[in-house]
C-alpha cells in the first residue's frame, strides 16, 4: 500500500514538500556520481587505503544513487497522479521511513564528498558544457507536461491567494527556464570560429604488459588524434 487516507492535509503538504525536495537531491547526487567516472579510480584507491583489501566501491555507490532516484521519483510521480485526480496525497509510513532513509544517506554522503573530494564538485560545472542543452529540453518538457496539473489545481481552488500563488511561481519557472539558454556557455551549440583551443592531449604508450603491440597502436592513434605529447617508456638492456 503506497498511500494511506488522513486528515492532516498540513502534515502531508509538507511531505509533499519533502518529498519534491527528495527528488532534486537524488537527482543531483545521482548526476554527480555519473559524472564523475573518470575518477572512480581515485575514489577506490581511497577506499583501499582505508579498508585494507581492494574492491570497486564505486559500483554499489552508483547502484545506490540510482535506486533512490528511481524510488523516489516512482512516489513523485504517484503522487502527482493522485493530485491529478483531485485526491487527497496522503504518504504512506513506510515510505515516508524510506524516503527519510534516502534524504539522510544522501545528506551525509553529499557532507563526506564536500570534506574528503571537495574538488570533483567543479565536475558538475564543466559537464555543463556538455549536457546543460540537453538537461534544458529535459526541464522544458517536465514543465510543460506538468502545464495541465497546474491549471487543474487553478482551476479546482477557490481562494484567490492559493491561485495567484501557483500562477506566479509557474510562471517566473517558465520564464527562468527560457532565459537559461543566454548563460548556457557549451561547444555543442557554438559555431566552430567561436569554439576555444582544444585543450593539450597526451598520449599514453597502452598497456604493453599485455601486448607489446599496445604501444605502438597507441602512438599510431595519438599522432592520428594530432597529440602534443606521447608518454613511453624506454627500456636500455
Amino acid at each position: 500500500m503506497l498511500f494511506e487516507r488522513s486528515c492532516r492535509v498540513e502534515w502531508e503538504r509538507l511531505w509533499f514538500l519533502i518529498l519534491c525536495t527528495g527528488f532534486f537531491m537524488t537527482l543531483v547526487w545521482f548526476y554527480f556520481w555519473w559524472e564523475v567516472h573518470n575518477d572512480y579510480n581515485e575514489f577506490n584507491w581511497y577506499m583501499y587505503n582505508k579498508k585494507g583489501y581492494w574492491n570497486d566501491w564505486s559500483v554499489p555507490v552508483l547502484v545506490l544513487a540510482s535506486t533512490g532516484f528511481i524510488y523516489v521519483t516512482f512516489l513523485l510521480i504517484l503522487a502527482l497522479c493522485h493530485i491529478a485526480v483531485g485526491q487527497q496525497m496522503n504518504l504512506h509510513w513506510l515510505h515516508k521511513v524510506g524516503l527519510t532513509v534516502v534524504l539522510v544517506a544522501i545528506l551525509v554522503a553529499v557532507i563526506s564528498v564536500n570534506q574528503l573530494w571537495n574538488e570533483e564538485w567543479d565536475i558538475i560545472l564543466i559537464s555543463f558544457q556538455a549536457t546543460a542543452p540537453f538537461l534544458h529540453i529535459g526541464a522544458v518538457a517536465a514543465a510543460t507536461i506538468l502545464a495541465w496539473l497546474i491549471a487543474g489545481q487553478f482551476a479546482r481552488s477557490d481562494r484567490v491567494v492559493f491561485q495567484t500563488f501557483l500562477l506566479l511561481v509557474y510562471l517566473g519557472l517558465l520564464i527562468a527556464l527560457y532565459l537559461v539558454p543566454l548563460i548556457i556557455y557549451s561547444p555543442c551549440i557554438m559555431k566552430r570560429e567561436d569554439l576555444s583551443r582544444r585543450p593539450a592531449v597526451i598520449g599514453n604508450r597502452g598497456v604493453p604488459m599485455l601486448a607489446p603491440e599496445n604501444t605502438l597502436m597507441s602512438f599510431q592513434k595519438a599522432a592520428e588524434w594530432r597529440a602534443d605529447g606521447f608518454n613511453i617508456n624506454v627500456t636500455i638492456r
